[in-house]
């Protein structure tokens, strides 16, 4: 380990005229690593334009694009190179230089500079973009559409490492081994859209009434696909290639995966303030997850609050050293699919074949293999939804010497009324049971903050606290408790 220095280097440069406006920025980072044996670096650049364009009084276009390269290097055996403890003394090399062992310990600095390296290469886009049209005064339309682009492509190798006695007379058992060494190139890619729709209006009515709406829809998807090739006993650690393997058949793979998950909803939202001193908000959403089958896959969930401004009222007008005073509550249900699998709700199959005649279940008769289709041992559950999270909340925010002291309280109550939970099932039935939504679970509590913000002089300064208590109790688990 020694010293290492950073370096980043960030140029922007911006305009704007009577329609448009720009802002391009560019960035560059080289972290260097105190680690100074092998490769270990982490290198990234970056640009990014973000651009806004009026096409008229009505309709206006905004964008925002980013690129980002990022590469990566570390050994491969960085988990034994950090991991490992060694006795005080142990020395770094042999007399001559070489790696030493002593029996199974090993000088991690060299595992660092001859084991291999790990080299994971990223590529991003991430791109924004906003259209809003102004259909009346009180009435605007927006659209926004979103698609973010990753690709990691990944070069791991575990070279040979020939160790030696203090003395570098003799050698050690090579570790890893030839038949350890390996060669793998894995290439993830994700795809993620975003399509997004409202409509808001809003107005004042008599100079006291202040109304908005909102009603639109969102859906997203994801889509994910990886590959794994990877090759053991690799011939030659000089040139890294998967075609240098020298093994059997068993020594090599070859893997893939795909996945893919949306969402979709509809919103709407209702805003109401009678002299900014009564407040009401009315919400709901009707959300639809591809994680469920398709009879449960679509919920509501909705929520209401209120705040009433009581610093505002006339009887409160005299107390001078009041800034603000107001109560607030809410009660609402928002929806959770989190912990469960994208295709928990389809029976999926196992399919394998024997490798050949000397392999066990090779038909007797015949000289062709024998293929099995046989479903997986986790039993799927058709009847599962969203979890459905209840919350009761009552707060109290005030502020008072022009606002130098701030806080605020609130009490909250939460239900998850049907929590996602595992079951059991008997072991004679020989599979897994699905988690379903069997569980009740409450929280409850209280949380406090206190904040002073002051100035002297031209120094601002601010000091805060905050104090919170909660509890949790599981109320029912599949009926019993």
């Amino acid at each position: 380990m020694g010293k290492a220095t950073s370096t980043q280097h960030n140029l922007s440069i911006s305009g704007r005229n009577e329609r448009s406006g720009y802002r391009v920025s560019l960035g560059y980072l080289n972290d260097g690593s105190m680690l100074q044996w092998g490769q270990n670096s982490n290198s990234r650049y970056n640009i990014r334009l973000t651009h806004d364009y009026q096409f008229t009084n009505k309709l206006k276009l905004e964008s925002n694009i980013s690129l980002e390269k990022n590469d990566i290097i570390q050994p491969t055996l960085i988990s034994s190179v950090m991991g490992q403890y060694q006795q005080p003394g142990f020395p770094v090399s042999s007399v001559d230089g070489k790696p030493y062992a002593w029996g199974t310990q090993y000088s991690p600095n060299w595992q660092a500079e001859l084991g291999g390296e790990n080299k994971e290469y990223n590529n991003r886009v991430f791109t924004n973009f906003r259209l809003s049209y102004q259909l009346s005064k009180n009435l605007s339309l927006v659209g926004q559409a979103g698609y973010n682009w990753t690709a990691t492509d990944i070069k791991e190798q575990q070279k040979v490492i020939s160790w030696y006695n203090y003395l570098g007379t003799i050698q050690a058992a090579d570790n890893p081994t030839r038949p350890n060494s390996y060669y793998s190139r894995r290439l993830v890619k994700d795809a993620y859209a975003t399509l997004n729709a409202y409509l808001n209006y809003a107005k004042t009515f008599g100079q006291n009434h202040d109304i908005s709406v909102t009603v639109g829809a969102n859906y997203e998807r994801d889509e994910a696909n990886a590959y794994t090739a990877r090759t053991n006993y690799v011939a030659n650690d000089n040139v890294p290639s998967l075609n240098l393997g020298i093994g059997d058949a068993t020594t090599k793979s070859v893997t893939e995966s795909q996945s893919h998950y949306a969402i979709g909803s509809y919103f709407g939202r209702f805003n109401y303030a009678y002299q900014q001193k009564y407040l009401l908000e009315v919400n709901a959403r009707y959300d639809g997850s591809s994680k469920f089958d398709a009879s449960n896959r679509w919920q509501l969930f909705y929520g209401l609050s209120g705040g009433w401004r009581i610093s505002q009222e006339n009887f409160m007008k005299n107390l001078t050293f009041l800034s603000d005073l107001k109560l607030r509550g809410s009660y609402g249900t928002v929806g959770n699919q989190s912990g469960i699998g994208l295709y928990d709700y389809i029976q999926l199959l196992n399919v394998s074949a024997t490798a050949g005649a000397t392999s066990a279940g090779f038909p007797i008769i015949g000289a062709s293999p024998v293929v099995t289709v046989a479903p997986t041992s986790n039993l799927v559950s058709l009847n599962r939804t969203w979890e459905r999270v209840e919350t009761t909340n009552l707060g109290l925010d005030f502020s008072v010497l022009n606002r130098r002291l701030s806080g605020s309280f609130d009490y909250f109550v939460k239900h998850n009324r049907n929590m996602l939970l595992g079951q059991t099932f008997p072991a004679v039935l020989g599979a897994t049971a699905p988690a379903a939504n069997i569980g009740h679970l409450k929280t409850w509590g209280w949380e406090a903050a206190l904040n002073w913000n002051d100035r002297i002089g031209q120094f601002g300064y601010r000091i805060g606290a905050s104090l919170t208590d909660n509890q949790n109790v599981l109320v029912s688990y599949g009926g019993q408790m």
